[in-house]
């Protein structure tokens, strides 16, 4: 999705103290910055593989020797992960409302969606937002890098503006989020230094000893574990002391620069680094890039999860992806942002075209940490991101006002239907529960029944499902339609 955002609309939510325009009145507010103008591209590239069988299209199925099997596979129409049920809404809704609640107007929308997910979204926003245009990307974009030279190639996007690139499936509790990543990127550009800006959520946890807890521990204890090709090693280099408060846009918060960003199964998989712990080499210019200020220091985590959410300045998304060695690149996160991170200590002097080359003192890599105790922030994009974040959405809302007071409304601030505070539990239109037992951490969709002394804990339970007595379900997705008889047990 297309939204183009003039200057003044971010201006606007960084008004000085006293301001009756500004939403962060109380809040300290850098100096004026130079002018930056910016379009955010909400991006639908895949229905989601990692979540097959609620997205996606099995692929053990398309490659059965049974034509039945491959037949029904590749008839049956992906169901988009930005379009799966969330707290009465979907992430792609959810999104939109961050996204306008951060400054962008309603105007210059347009709908980038692969072509295999383009009709399930175009009948979506047309019934939702008619006035939208939808766009199909070509079958030849391999990823976010292609979809960027396509805007490019069919002028959706002014040149000289900066892009907020987003995915689709990202769940963001408040606009905060967004108006401190593109403030992180204008502070950044402050001395007219192209830059691209990424945003990381910090997904560590300790346990009551101070320990690091584990990713195949996190579960057991309540937490969100990442799947292994989710863990990354990024080195940072931070600039000034640590954080007076959790405030996004405050001035306290500082700049880090994005030194090294390296997948672990890439460092697995190099020969010379054979062994059970992967085992990572950092050349000494990274180090000497991170300790030239003597206020600087350079910081090596595993615990960061990149949100896929960029500020793209218009020389980066406009040249140097179309020139060498980028043109070929296809991804955004895996393919530019590494290489962009190497070579921004030593510039860039392309062969292909001197609009390509430029000074390393006049670019940089930037990244925007969301602290641990920040506001939500995940990508539904397997199985258990999308069951916490269903969770999460209840649980924000009933206690956000009293956990992180913001001056943005909360995405999670007005759900549908009946939340019910002591159990952490939303019921939708229509949804019925028999008596005894109880439904804990849960959804309930739609004209769905639940019958009594059934104990539901940590669940999505999708519209009009049907769920008979004394049926225990835990850590468990309910699919629209289905019927469960009763004593079933279901769990994970």
């Amino acid at each position: 999705i297309l939204l183009t955002l003039p200057s003044h609309q971010f201006e606007s939510r960084l008004e000085r103290p006293g301001s009756e325009k500004s939403n962060f009145a109380s809040h300290n507010v850098p100096p004026s910055r130079p002018q930056m103008d910016v379009t955010a591209v909400l991006l639908a590239g895949s229905a989601g593989e990692r979540m097959y069988p609620l997205c996606g299209v099995d692929d053990d199925a398309m490659f059965n020797d049974d034509a039945n099997a491959k037949t029904s596979a590749s008839n049956a129409p992906p169901t988009p992960k930005c379009l799966l049920p969330l707290a009465g809404s979907t992430p792609l809704a959810l999104l939109i409302a961050a996204v306008k609640t951060a400054g962008l107007p309603n105007a210059n929308i347009k709908v980038l969606a692969a072509p295999e997910i383009y009709p399930q979204i175009s009948a979506y926003m047309q019934t939702n937002n008619p006035t939208i245009e939808i766009t199909k990307l070509t079958v030849e974009c391999g990823g976010s890098a292609d979809a960027l030279r396509q805007v490019k190639r069919e002028k959706k996007v002014d040149p000289s503006h900066s892009i907020l690139l987003l995915s689709s499936d990202l769940v963001l509790e408040n606009a905060s989020t967004l108006v401190g990543l593109v403030e992180t990127h204008r502070s950044v550009c402050n001395d007219k230094k192209d830059s691209i800006s990424l945003l990381f959520a910090d997904f560590g946890h300790e346990d009551g000893d101070g320990v690091p807890v584990k990713e195949s521990k996190k579960s057991k204890l309540g937490f969100l574990a990442r799947e292994d090709e989710d863990i990354e090693f990024v080195g940072l280099a931070v600039k000034g002391g640590p954080m007076e408060n959790d405030n996004l846009c405050a001035v306290s918060n500082p700049v880090k620069r994005l030194l090294l960003k390296v997948s672990r199964a890439e460092i697995d998989e190099t020969e010379e680094n054979v062994g059970d712990t992967p085992k990572l080499e950092i050349p000494k210019e990274l180090v000497r890039a991170a300790i030239r200020n003597p206020q600087s220091s350079l910081s090596l985590r595993t615990d960061l999860v990149d949100l896929h959410a960029y500020v793209i300045s218009p020389w980066v998304w406009g040249n140097l992806i179309s020139c060498q060695p980028f043109e070929t690149l296809q991804s955004i996160q895996h393919d530019i942002i590494p290489l962009l991170t190497k070579q921004q200590l030593s510039g860039f002097d392309a062969e292909t075209s001197e609009s390509c080359s430029i000074a390393p003192e006049e670019f940089t890599v930037a990244a925007h940490v969301l602290p641990r105790s920040a506001i939500l922030a995940l990508r539904v994009c397997t199985v258990p991101n999308y069951l916490h974040a269903c969770k999460e959405a209840v649980t924000h809302s009933i206690r956000r006002p009293a956990l992180h007071p913001s001056s943005l409304p909360s995405t999670f601030g007005r759900l549908e239907g009946t939340v019910h505070a002591k159990d952490n539990a939303l019921f939708l239109e229509g949804a019925e529960k028999g008596s005894g037992g109880a439904c804990k951490n849960s959804t309930v969709g739609k004209n769905s029944k639940i019958g009594s002394k059934c104990k539901i804990n940590n669940c999505m339970i999708m519209d009009n499902v049907t769920i008979a007595n004394g049926v225990t379900l835990q850590n468990s997705i309910i699919s629209d339609g289905v019927t469960i008889e009763d004593g079933c047990n279901l769990n994970d």
